[in-house]
């Protein structure tokens, strides 16, 4: 699922859970947009470090330090 689709699927919850309340669909998209960035950041913020980790020459920071 691409992220235009996440982004539905969120603010579709968003709007079952305001009791289906409408003219509130920009709020809840850009609801969902915020919740859908956090969501992305988190997992970003897991998988980055290891990246991180996994690419770093040892040898050449041992000199430096």
């Amino acid at each position: 699922m691409d992220r235009k689709d996440e982004i539905r699927v969120i603010a579709y919850q968003l709007w079952e859970g305001e009791n289906c309340c409408q003219g509130h669909d920009v709020e809840d998209w850009l609801k969902a947009e915020t919740i859908w960035e956090k969501r992305n950041k988190q997992e970003a913020a897991i998988i980055e470090p290891k990246k991180v980790l996994s690419g770093r020459n040892t040898k050449s920071y041992q000199r430096e330090r």
